[in-house]
């Protein structure tokens, strides 16, 4: 689904290839604080090929197209115990 303006519409804002095997998959997701003007998500998940997590910035280019960049990759994947978490402290260091 595609966040805008706090409701979704059917239409995708990304496609991952992600990893199904075993516990794999779609780990984590967080809108930026400011998501309303900057337009920041970001997705902790297993990639495919090869099979690593990784946590991937999508910025949404008002409702016209998305960019990707890979903040952290290569992080150690597994088919079981797959666990972790993806959010925004209290702090005031977001960018």
């Amino acid at each position: 689904m595609h966040y805008t303006r706090r409701c979704l519409t059917p239409h995708p804002l990304a496609t991952l290839p992600v990893s199904i095997n075993g516990e794999n998959g779609l780990i984590g997701l967080a809108f930026h604080p400011h998501f309303d003007s900057n337009g920041l998500v970001y997705v902790f998940h297993t990639h495919l090929q090869p099979c690593r997590n990784q946590v991937v910035r999508f910025t949404d280019l008002d409702n016209l197209g998305i960019q990707e960049t890979v903040v952290i990759d290569d992080l150690p994947a597994a088919d079981i115990h797959i666990g972790g978490n993806i959010g925004f402290g209290p702090g005031k260091k977001h960018k």
